[in-house]
């Protein structure tokens, strides 16, 4: 099975956690409008992106990034706990909706494991794995993440389909068939 992205990280830099962590962000800032990131500066109180306002009237959606590029063990499951915690007791805003965003596609027993834990929180939760990470990726909002990684060495990180041509397709007819003569791809 080839590898995601995401996945591509931990063979090609010296700080994969870190570039997941920015290269979440940046496709996350791009997907969703109005979204922030939070500058770690004596903690980051439960928050990596978020969207909505700060204040005690007010909602925000939480965007938590986890680089757990294998199965999850106690210590995975923990971080998970007090992460979604710290944005639920967060006393600068009131938690709307959490999101956990991983590099991988889980296996079932962690989809089981996070399916029974988020059912007995009182918040919504989802979870933003790397087959929703690399789908989002070909959005035409995500060119900047696509030459992130491609600047890192990320293999498959193409363009949308539409920005693939770099030249124009040469078509010709022959026997009542469309044939392509010529067209290049970067």
């Amino acid at each position: 099975m080839a590898l995601n992205p995401f996945e591509q990280l931990q063979l090609l830099l010296p700080e994969p956690r870190q570039a997941f962590e920015d290269i979440a962000a940046l496709i996350l800032r791009a997907i969703v409008p109005g979204s922030r990131r939070v500058r770690v500066y004596r903690g980051d109180g439960g928050v990596d992106v978020y969207e909505g306002r700060y204040g005690a009237d007010a909602e925000v959606d939480v965007y938590q990034i986890k680089y757990f590029p294998s199965v999850w063990g106690d210590t995975q499951k923990q971080q998970i706990r007090d992460s979604y915690e710290t944005a639920r007791n967060n006393s600068d805003f009131n938690l709307n909706r959490w999101f956990l965003c991983v590099p991988v596609r889980l296996t079932k027993e962690d989809i089981r494991w996070f399916d029974e834990w988020r059912r007995k929180q009182d918040k919504p939760i989802e979870i933003i794995d790397g087959d929703d990470l690399t789908a989002h990726l070909q959005k035409d909002v995500c060119a900047a993440a696509r030459s992130q990684l491609r600047d890192w060495g990320v293999r498959g990180v193409g363009e949308p389909v539409l920005g693939l041509l770099r030249e124009p397709l040469f078509v010709m007819q022959h026997e009542g068939r469309v044939c392509c003569t010529k067209f290049f791809y970067s």
